[in-house]
């Protein structure tokens, strides 16, 4: 019986709070200004537009768009210079190793290349052993 009469007074509080907001929309309703209006910083009136305003609004109505690049887009006329990406794989074969240790960086294919020695002491100084 108490979960039906918490959910009765959870309603109800939604209700009250929904009407109160209209309530308090119409009887307070607040003056909106018809868009975005300058205002002077020190008495915080609406500005004057200054002349400078004027004249940039004036430059801006001389501004006309030039429509032919769309043109060439729709035509396919532009010519393309990019160049293929090579993938590479990026990082060591393994990264906590100190730098100067592990050998090369990994290489893009995924088989990885056996080591040559020529001499016995050459044997020590290729790929370190795991």
């Amino acid at each position: 019986m108490s979960g039906k009469r918490l959910l009765v007074n959870i309603l109800i509080s939604v209700v009250v709070i929904i009407a109160g907001f209209f309530l308090y929309s119409f009887l307070f309703p607040k003056d909106q200004a018809a868009g975005l209006e300058s205002v002077d910083l020190l008495t915080g009136e609406p500005a004057e537009p200054t002349d400078e305003f004027l004249r940039v609004l004036l430059n801006l109505q001389s501004l006309s768009f030039e429509t032919d690049v769309f043109e060439l887009v729709r035509r396919g006329q532009f010519q393309d210079f990019s160049t293929p990406l090579v993938p590479k794989t990026p990082g060591r074969e393994n990264p906590f190793l100190p730098i100067g240790k592990g050998g090369p960086p990994r290489a893009a294919s995924s088989t990885r290349p056996a080591a040559t020695t020529t001499n016995a002491t050459a044997a020590s100084t290729t790929s370190p052993r795991r």
